[in-house]
């Protein structure tokens, strides 16, 4: 049927997306998408792993001395590298992997998704073939996988293998040039990155910068576009973090929204609002608050606490102030763009810095990205952090309806060991970043299809025993993550910084949140022991929304709930329809699976709730993320944070958000001693794109156009499930 050469490529693609396309009418069809896809990446590459790096390294596409070693040990790594693993990989999975990870040449793949997964495990673990092979068959069975930039760059002539660098910025013009160049050039290699400005000269200010935020995020917002022009892997991305008494904080909260000048927004940035306790207490107390220009408070950002509390008391007294406010006027602003754009991100300063176990080092002024890496930086010192993430499903132990802790504790294990790797093999933008890195050696290990685990064990998401599940693993994972990074002491010495932090006193994460362990499955009392004696890592678990990865393992983001049964999704490389193929598999046992029922679950926006002919047991364990309040998610983010010593991307879902519940939702996080209060908050289209009287069946267009309308609806709002400008791959751990 298909000749060999472009065309015959061309027509294999062409055969697969026709394939895909039907799956919404005909889901059993997403293995035959799949097989055409496979087969024609599989015609387009070499069959062996160790010719496939020859040909990208004749491309000038890998380094030397990667080449030499694979060429050194080509038998044992080809040997190794099984391609029916690739059964794994779903069509949306292989179309994001040949337009986001493979190596390719001019869109032509030169490399297969098992190389791919053996070029990382090379990059980490060279020069030992045993471990190289060992990590290659874990990941290649869906135990884990590392970030993006890892999977991007590994074994390249500047492998730049972190996701997160946390920068700041100096109050004088040649500073900032040189801080928008270093973004620059961090984007550009995949990194994301976090930006900490509330030391930016507001509006008006004697000295510098007297126009204040707004020209300079300008700078920045076109700084970024260049960046997603030249790189088709993940666009340019930073986020922008500052506190609420900066005098620019209004024009600040306008930037991203939707109506107003131009000259007024830059909306290729996110950004992120810096909360203490005492804007929260002023806001609940409906008090004024006053706003500065750094310029005459230099000392503020730096401080948390009572001792920022004291220090801006004092300051509110004096005849440094600029304006005074209602606390309520700046929250307004803060939850109105929200409810508009989805953002800016919360973060609690005061949580995120008694709970830090580098508040010795100093105060930490900003987070990523994606709000789950907390780690000090200043202007000169560049944070930065390396991740990957445990597919959870492959932990439930086949034989029986259970979880394994053993096999996650082992798994966690490994990781800390791999993930150390490549602090040390990384290629790092600059001196400061590669010096912080060293001193710190920050990780951070999180997980993903959290929603799935639940499904296949039978667990509500929103049951108290889902909350208890969670919480266990993220207890498992902490007490190994800890144990081993004690354990490569005696190999990689205690990390530099170590003397003086919480851990060198015996303090454990949770310790630091006064609470206590979720089991007595550990000795926790040994462990203190032994950390305090000295460990390898400063930092060890953060949650990162894994954005970009699942779209390879083909699992739920990170913690979050399932997004939808029947929905579409926008990635870089296009959109696609998507079938919870589980929920296919329950309806089909039960001889409810027909055109009908699909066609009602679209109507319904993707959920089964209204449909009473499907039984009770499947609608609790199928609820989707709209179909919840948004307590449940603060509420498990809560119980299992005491385990996580950096922090959650926490996304929040409403269907019809209003000032009042979203407040509240936002001042439950506070209460509750989360760090991060909101990544995304996420707000279902207001209207269905086709009338509910328009007949469905047999109609392929008129679904197609629902879908397609519906991701439309969703990325004009700015808070769907966009894998583009919408999420950040960098952290996709």
């Amino acid at each position: 049927m298909f000749n060999s050469g472009a065309n015959a490529q061309r027509r294999w693609s062409v055969a697969a997306d026709i394939a895909w396309q039907m799956t919404v009418e005909d889901p059993s069809l997403l293995e035959v998408a799949a097989e055409l896809e496979l087969r024609r990446v599989y015609k387009a590459t070499p069959e062996v792993f160790s010719s496939s790096v020859l040909l990208s390294h004749q491309r000038r596409l890998l380094s030397d001395e990667f080449m030499m070693f694979v060429e050194s040990n080509r038998y044992n790594l080809n040997k190794a590298v099984n391609d029916a693993n690739d059964i794994r990989y779903k069509y949306p999975a292989l179309k994001a992997l040949g337009y986001n990870y493979l190596l390719s040449v001019e869109g032509k793949p030169l490399e297969r998704p098992q190389h791919m997964l053996m070029r990382c495990a090379t990059q980490i673990h060279m020069p030992s073939v045993r471990d190289t092979i060992d990590a290659y068959e874990r990941m290649a069975r869906g135990d884990y996988i590392y970030a993006s930039p890892t999977l991007f760059n590994s074994g390249s002539i500047d492998a730049q293998l972190c996701s997160c660098y946390l920068l700041s910025t100096a109050d004088n013009p040649d500073t900032i040039f040189d801080t928008l160049s270093s973004v620059a050039d961090i984007s550009r290699k995949g990194g994301g990155v976090g930006l900490g400005i509330h030391n930016i000269p507001s509006s008006g200010s004697h000295g510098m910068e007297r126009s204040g935020l707004v020209p300079i995020m300008k700078l920045f917002d076109a700084a970024m576009a260049v960046v997603d022009q030249g790189d088709k892997k993940r666009p340019g991305a930073c986020a922008m973090y500052l506190e609420p008494w900066h005098a620019d904080v209004e024009a600040f909260l306008d930037l991203k929204r939707i109506r107003g000048s131009e000259e007024l927004r830059a909306r290729n940035l996110f950004y992120a609002v810096w909360l203490s306790d005492l804007f929260m207490k002023r806001v609940r107390d409906n008090e004024p608050w006053t706003l500065f220009s750094p310029t005459d408070v230099p000392r503020l950002y730096d401080l948390y606490g009572d001792d920022f509390d004291r220090e801006y008391i004092k300051l509110e007294l004096g005849p440094l102030a600029t304006r005074r406010v209602p606390a309520r006027k700046i929250w307004e602003h803060i939850v109105q763009s929200q409810i508009e754009t989805g953002g800016p991100f919360v973060m609690f300063k005061d949580a995120v810095n008694r709970k830090s176990n580098q508040k010795h080092v100093g105060t930490i002024t900003h987070s990523n990205l994606c709000t789950e890496i907390l780690q000090h930086s200043n202007d000169n010192e560049v944070a930065t952090c390396t991740l990957a993430s445990v597919l959870l499903p492959a932990f439930k132990n086949p034989m029986l309806a259970e979880f394994d802790f053993e096999r996650l504790n082992e798994t966690t294990r490994h990781l800390v060991r791999g993930l150390n790797r490549i602090i040390d093999c990384n290629t790092y933008p600059f001196g400061s970043a590669r010096r912080c890195a060293q001193e710190t050696r920050s990780i951070g290990i999180g997980v993903q299809g959290l929603a799935d685990l639940l499904i296949e064990m039978g667990i509500p998401f929103d049951s108290d025993v889902s909350c208890d599940l969670s919480t266990k693993i993220a207890e498992t994972m902490y007490y190994a993550a800890v144990d081993e990074s004690c354990n490569l002491v005696s190999t990689l010495g205690t990390y530099p910084r170590f003397v003086g932090s919480p851990s060198s006193k015996g303090l454990f994460q949770f310790d630091l949140w006064n609470a206590k362990p979720a089991t007595d499955r550990y000795d926790w009392e040994a462990l203190r022991g032994k950390m305090k004696r000295g460990m390898s890592n400063s930092l060890l678990i953060a949650y990162m929304p894994t954005a970009g990865t699942t779209q390879i393992t083909g699992l739920t983001e990170s913690v979050e709930p399932l997004p939808g049964l029947v929905y579409n999704r926008k990635v870089l490389w296009g959109d696609y329809p998507q079938v919870n193929m589980s929920l296919y598999s329950s309806l089909k046992a039960l001889n409810l699976w027909n055109d009908n029922m699909r066609n009602r679950i679209i109507r319904d926006k993707g959920s089964i709730q209204n449909i009473k002919e499907i039984p009770d047991r499947i609608r609790s364990l199928y609820k989707t993320a709209w179909d919840m309040p948004p307590d449940v998610l603060i509420r498990m983010a809560a119980s299992r944070g005491r385990f996580i010593c950096q922090s959650q991307s926490l996304s929040l879902f409403f269907n019809s958000p209003s000032a009042d519940s979203l407040s509240k939702s936002l001042f439950t996080g506070w209460y509750s001693g989360l760090k991060t209060g909101l990544y995304y908050l996420r707000i279902r289209p207001a209207s269905d794109p086709i009338p509910v009287t328009i007949p469905y069946a047999n109609q392929s267009s008129s679904l197609a156009a629902y879908l397609r309308d519906s991701t439309e609806d969703t990325e004009q709002r700015g808070i769907g499930f966009d894998i583009g400008r919408g999420a950040c791959s960098s952290c996709s751990g």
